[in-house]
């Protein structure tokens, strides 16, 4: 992952090395609300998560389709705190090939 200026579209900085997470075509990333970034990996059906300071891998998020996870995520939004009087038990949202799992 690569932040840019917003004004410019100037490269400012490499905030996920290359490789990191063994990503595999991350199609939606998103930041948490705990600061930290998820990325969906459409190539290896997971969500993985990194680091909002550092970039580092902390882990898969939702793993593979094969561990009762995901098969081909390609977007993910975290629940707003307006919403929680119409999904009290939600947190997170992720499209997967056109399926919405919440």
């Amino acid at each position: 992952m690569y932040r840019y200026s917003e004004t410019t579209g100037a490269l400012l900085s490499t905030e996920v090395p290359n490789g990191s997470g063994n990503l595999n075509l991350p199609i939606g990333i998103v930041i948490g609300p705990d600061g930290d970034f998820y990325v969906a990996s459409y190539g290896n059906h997971k969500v993985a998560r990194f680091s909002s300071s550092d970039g580092a891998y902390l882990g898969d998020f939702v793993s593979a389709a094969a561990n009762g996870g995901l098969n081909g995520p390609n977007f993910m939004i975290f629940r707003p705190p307006s919403l929680p009087a119409i999904f009290p038990t939600l947190r997170a949202f992720v499209s997967t090939e056109n399926v919405l799992l919440a």
